[in-house]
């Protein structure tokens, strides 16, 4: 019976993640409706040294248009994910985000008694 004391352990190899994500929305698609575009990208480090993928082989990659509207909603989606596509877990994270707020108030609304809303737009942003 083997117990594996004394053998050697294989050295696992230096694995990496790096991916990016793209969310674009807007509420003027075809003048009055909403709409949102999403995109990403994810690559991962040759999980085989003995190989050699292709940059199609070690990612995963799609888009996703999106109709939420009433009454009719609706996705579109395409995903591809490459034979070698293996994604390391756990360590580092590093991360960025930007967004950036636009609204169109077309008339003034009373929000309490003698408490009103100004038409006009408003715009604001953050980055983390």
């Amino acid at each position: 019976m083997a117990s594996g004391v004394g053998r050697e352990a294989a050295a696992e190899p230096d694995r990496h993640t790096a991916g990016v994500d793209l969310n674009l929305f807007t509420s003027r698609l075809f003048g009055d409706k909403n709409g949102q575009f999403e995109a990403f990208f994810v690559w991962n480090s040759n999980p085989d040294p003995g190989a050699s993928p292709t940059l199609g082989d070690t990612s995963a990659r799609g888009f996703r248009f999106a109709f939420p509207n009433d009454p009719w909603s609706g996705h579109l989606s395409y995903r591809v994910f490459g034979e070698a596509y293996a994604p390391a877990m756990g360590g580092d994270n590093v991360g960025f985000n930007a967004n950036r707020t636009y609204e169109y108030l077309d008339e003034a609304f009373e929000v309490s008694d003698g408490i009103a809303i100004l038409p006009g737009d408003t715009r604001a942003g953050s980055s983390a």
